[in-house]
């Protein structure tokens, strides 16, 4: 019983944790829709434990506690992927804009 308390206030601090960065603006809304997707995620599991057990028998896995790794790695390898995307295009706009000022401080200076 203790554990699904802890579990209940996780899931409500990370949740509220979301909403404050978001209304703060130091988290941008698209990576926070995955934080506040798996917070209500942690809540749903929380407050119904056996939502997992049945989940897993009808997708076939005979131990469910492997689902919620399974869907945690899914996740964190998805994300993962998306923000080495947002990575790189972030650099590859940092090297364009250098290059675009270096082009500036050259014309400047010959004039």
């Amino acid at each position: 019983m203790f554990f699904r308390i802890f579990v209940l206030i996780l899931g409500l601090l990370v949740f509220i944790s979301m909403i404050y960065t978001v209304r703060e603006t130091k988290l941008s809304t698209k990576y926070a829709f995955a934080w506040i997707i798996i917070s209500i995620s942690i809540l749903i599991f929380s407050i119904c434990p056996r939502l997992i057990d049945k989940i897993a028998l009808k997708i076939g896995v005979h131990y469910p506690p492997s689902l919620l790794f399974l869907i945690a790695i899914s996740f964190l390898l998805v994300y993962s992927l998306i923000l080495s995307v947002q990575i790189t295009k972030l650099e590859h706009k940092i090297k364009r804009l250098t290059q675009k000022l270096a082009l500036k401080d050259a014309e400047e200076d010959k004039n």
